[in-house]
């Protein structure tokens, strides 16, 4: 048990012992060397679209989601030790120990960061929608939030870092089969599933209730009725697409674990394994589902057509009771309608 948080604790093979290779090991290791690949081209196809060191001026949604790429792209360097594993029946960690220490730890690391990063981006759209006169965060508020949080991920993960050994017959193991690994996997995985889970439902549901009350926006409808279905559509892509990837997971792991902490023995060794292989590679196509959800945000945040300036003076002139599209305003010859405008498409 155990895939992708490496999975050598009952390996024994010394250097001279053949290393042979049972069809379910090396059916995970061409499906892992898939999702990395694929991995490494959406991600880096984010990269290159977003130009992070341009000058062009990025939004919150676009740093996050750049933050969330590389973190994804990360998670792919754990993904080819544990192919190289594997395929060498897990007889020498070429990495050392500082290597052991790091590598597997990274993925979880990765997974906590696009755990918080969905985080903030939630609060900071749900922010932008429910109270859209007030001044978004800043720049430096969101790399800060990131920094903190990458931090709290490291340190959330010391349990897998003082865990993570080289063995004996030197390979890089982990000794689960501890009581301060089993709670500590545990507790910390529901917390984190549980937080993200929470945020998602009350962030989408503030966000959908803010569309229904907020009558300049159902204005906005006659232009483009499908606008909010849109983006609730996204909301929930979101939250199911985590839900279906990573929790299943998660939830098995925590089962094994608390049997092993309650004494309870596994009778079918075989089938729990092929479950974990199967549950893991869900989970670490994760990493590149992401692109398709990001492709979809940007969509909504490539073509501005109206400048965060200009819409300030016409949510204000519509606050106010004007009629922005009389020829007394002189600013604009027809109707202007909310759902053109930056403020949407910003965090949508």
């Amino acid at each position: 048990m155990g895939f992708i948080s490496n999975r050598t604790e009952n390996v024994s093979l010394t250097l001279s012992t053949p290393c042979s290779l049972k069809p379910d090991v090396i059916i995970y290791c061409v499906v892992c060397s898939i999702i990395v690949t694929l991995i490494l081209v959406c991600n880096s196809i984010i990269l290159v679209k977003l130009r992070p060191f341009s000058k062009y001026h990025h939004s919150n949604i676009e740093v996050l989601i750049f933050y969330l790429s590389l973190f994804d792209l990360m998670a792919s360097i754990m993904l080819v030790m544990d192919v190289y594993e594997h395929l060498t029946c897990f007889k020498r960690w070429p990495l050392f120990w500082l290597g052991c220490k790091i590598i597997y730890p990274l993925y979880h690391i990765s997974l906590n960061m696009s755990v918080a990063i969905l985080i903030i981006m939630s609060v900071d759209r749900c922010r932008s929608i429910t109270t859209p006169m007030k001044a978004k965060f800043s720049k430096k508020c969101i790399h800060i939030s990131v920094m903190i949080s990458f931090i709290c991920s490291v340190v959330l993960q010391w349990y897998q870092i003082y865990s993570q050994q080289i063995n004996t017959s030197g390979s890089c193991s982990l000794n689960r089969r501890t009581k301060l690994y089993s709670f500590s996997r545990i507790l910390m995985t529901i917390m984190r599933d549980f937080t993200l889970i929470v945020v998602f439902t009350v962030t989408s549901a503030l966000v959908f209730l803010s569309f229904l009350k907020n009558e300049l926006y159902i204005a906005s409808n006659a232009y483009n009725k499908s606008k909010p279905r849109k983006v609730m559509l996204m909301l929930v892509i979101m939250e199911v697409v985590f839900t279906l990837l990573v929790i299943p997971y998660d939830t098995f792991d925590c089962i094994m674990l608390l049997k092993y902490l309650l004494g309870v023995k596994t009778s079918n060794h075989n089938a729990v394994s092929i479950m974990d292989q199967v549950l893991s590679i869900l989970q670490m196509s994760n990493c590149f589902a992401n692109y398709f959800i990001y492709s979809k945000m940007r969509q909504h945040l490539h073509n501005r057509s109206i400048s965060a300036a200009t819409f300030d003076i016409e949510f204000k002139q519509i606050s106010n009771g004007s009629d922005i599209s009389s020829p007394a305003h002189g600013a604009f010859e027809s109707p202007v309608h909310i759902s053109d405008t930056t403020i949407i498409k910003e965090y949508f």
